[in-house]
């Protein structure tokens, strides 16, 4: 994913790149990064890539998705939501906590999702409707989302 996003970012902006992992994940991105030879690649305009090591921010996160469930489940336990998708899944909903507060609509993309165009249309779309708190489509994808981050605690309040 991280490739094709590089490869089709919008050439008339820079990009920053925000990549929340676990510890493990984390520990292993400067050899990933390495392998791709990130360093090297020249770009028309800045491409800044950010990791963040979200492992201390975990138990809140769990408390988090736990509060808000058990409003809707009665004896709720975190288990149920990571039992279908992993903890990682959730890290979209924290990104604002880490991503600094200039940063203003976020594009969030799972792992395997691959960029087949530039994505200069996605944001003149946001330009549009910059207060939305998400734009994602008419299929609602949450695996395709631009975000905006400084509504961000709104979502688990939905």
């Amino acid at each position: 994913a991280l490739k094709s996003v590089l490869l089709n970012s919008p050439m008339e902006r820079e990009l920053g790149v925000h990549i929340l992992a676990d510890e493990d994940a984390y520990q292993s991105m400067d050899e990933i990064f390495n392998q791709a030879k990130l360093s090297t690649w020249v770009t028309r305009n800045p491409i800044n890539i950010h990791a963040y090591d979200v492992t201390s921010y975990l138990p809140s996160l769990e408390h988090q998705i736990k509060d808000t469930f058990a409003r809707h489940i009665p004896d709720f336990e975190v288990w149920q939501a990571t039992s279908r998708h992993t903890l990682g899944a959730f890290f979209r909903l924290i990104a604002h906590h880490f991503i600094p507060p200039t940063v203003k609509h976020i594009l969030y993309i799972d792992t395997d999702v691959v960029i087949m165009a530039n994505l200069e249309e996605l944001w003149q779309h946001v330009v549009t409707r910059p207060d939305a708190l998400f734009h994602w489509g008419a299929a609602m994808c949450s695996g395709f989302v631009v975000m905006n981050v400084p509504c961000m605690d709104k979502i688990w309040a939905l």
